[in-house]
């Protein structure tokens, strides 16, 4: 299969022209579980040679970690010594060529700039998709990150996202106990997220913002999901970019 560079256009607020550093080698499938309802409690599968990459903007941190060979990953932080997710990426199965968040298969963290903290690269191959990740963390005052995704398909796409389930205040995934979920509130291609948990390494308590900046944001209640999806129609073959920034605000 030939190689796909993945080729970025500048455009997504707090984000650099990073993607055109990203290229896809191969095209191994993945298998993952169907179920995945504690997604990041990986660490004693055999499936899951090394600890997962892990990129920090005090009191935040995301997580890419691996099951079988498809990363998902996290933003969470310190809470009493233990790392407490609050999103976490919705894990696919290979057998959904247009799975619900990219099927990302090999993640590194490079540094591109003197004195800057690293840059984490995913790419991954499904169906008729060509996905990559260009994550960044925020520059300036602001701790959070900025995730540019891509996705080059070679026939109209079913369905693009990232989708991220809610987690609940004790760490866990579970739409059903209502009362433990965050406080959340969404305008626009904006959301905010309010929880009781208070970060170890934060001066005060605080939001989760996620904000779009290209693509559109939706939350389902019901199943306690957000997603981000490109804003343009499905209805071409091409290269389709949606990107947004996760970030900490205190109160």
């Amino acid at each position: 299969m030939t190689p796909f560079l993945a080729s970025r256009k500048p455009g997504c607020s707090g984000g650099s022209d990073l993607g055109k550093n990203l290229v896809i080698l191969d095209n191994r499938r993945s298998e993952l579980p169907n179920n995945c309802s504690q997604p990041f409690h990986f660490q004693g599968s055999t499936h899951l040679p090394s600890p997962p990459l892990e990129l920090g903007a005090p009191p935040l941190s995301i997580q890419f970690a691996k099951a079988h060979d498809r990363f998902v990953h996290s933003i969470g932080f310190l809470v009493e010594n233990a790392r407490r997710e609050l999103l976490c990426s919705v894990p696919s199965d290979n057998s959904d060529p247009w799975p619900a968040d990219a099927p990302l298969q090999h993640v590194v963290l490079e540094s591109i700039r003197p004195e800057s903290s690293p840059v984490a690269f995913g790419v991954g191959l499904s169906g008729h998709g060509h996905w990559s990740l260009a994550c960044e963390v925020l520059t300036g005052n602001t701790p959070g990150f900025q995730l540019d995704f891509a996705c080059k398909a070679s026939s109209p796409p079913l369905s693009l996202a990232s989708s991220y389930n809610l987690l609940l205040q004790n760490g866990e995934s579970n739409s059903t106990a209502s009362h433990l979920l965050p406080e959340i509130s969404v305008s626009g291609n904006c959301c905010r997220i309010h929880t009781a948990m208070e970060p170890a390494n934060a001066s005060s308590r605080g939001y989760l913002i996620v904000e779009v900046q290209r693509g559109q944001l939706t939350y389902q209640p019901d199943y306690a999901t957000l997603q981000i999806r490109p804003s343009e129609p499905l209805d071409r073959a091409g290269t389709y970019r949606w990107c947004y920034s996760i970030r900490w605000e205190a109160c």
